[in-house]
């Protein structure tokens, strides 16, 4: 049933017929068509009544753009305003985000491509005494980021160590997340000992020379 379908599976399914790709604002269409219930939802309607979204159509897009940026089987041609997001045949179907956090996000951002890489500070040590950090990304504020982790009931006082707005800044976190793999706290994705933040400037400054080249 089209109901069981996570949001991601939708934006597959529309992009799955067309391996020419399409673009948010096509996808968003063939949402609205094809999948009406996953159009005015308690988010979406919370988010516009915030003031974080001008309308529905608005805060949908900005989950099109989410639940791209955290398919690694959804390829995203950056060169091309708006961005057009084809479906990789061969790819394995993994959700790099699974969260469904639309609040705090900046549509504009999102279409850009520009974000904020941050690194937080948990308050809590592995059993060396070594810091647990958390390495993620938004497009919105990181304190807004922030506040939203506490509604999940994380366990963790989070402070902000680092943060950087960059372009293919998803990119740079998906990268992050591979190389400090050793560094990973029970293979959660996101969280890691702060041994591996000695490593950062460098892979940093490396991005940005690609990013300016």
């Amino acid at each position: 049933m089209q109901g069981e379908l996570s949001f991601t599976d939708v934006v597959r399914e529309i992009l799955r017929p067309h391996p020419e790709g399409l673009t948010p604002q096509q996808i968003r269409e063939f949402v609205k068509i094809g999948y009406p219930q996953y159009v005015g939802t308690p988010s979406h309607l919370k988010n516009v009544a915030a003031g974080n979204y001008k309308d529905v159509d608005h805060a949908v897009l900005a989950r099109i753009y989410l639940a791209c940026r955290g398919a690694s089987d959804i390829a995203a041609d950056k060169s091309r305003k708006p961005h057009l997001m084809t479906l990789l045949a061969d790819a394995t179907s993994v959700e790099t985000r699974a969260d469904d956090f639309i609040e705090g996000e900046d549509l504009a951002k999102l279409e850009a491509d520009i974000g904020t890489l941050y690194v937080l500070s948990t308050g809590l040590y592995t059993a060396e005494q070594v810091e647990i950090v958390k390495i993620g990304i938004t497009t919105g504020s990181v304190d807004k980021r922030i506040t939203q982790l506490y509604t999940t009931g994380v366990p963790f006082r989070f402070t902000i160590l680092s943060q950087l707005e960059t372009t293919n800044y998803s990119k740079l976190e998906q990268a992050l997340h591979c190389l400090f793999d050793k560094y990973r706290i029970n293979k959660s994705r996101e969280f890691f000992t702060g041994n591996c933040l000695k490593f950062l400037p460098d892979l940093i400054a490396i991005h940005r020379k690609i990013e300016e080249a």
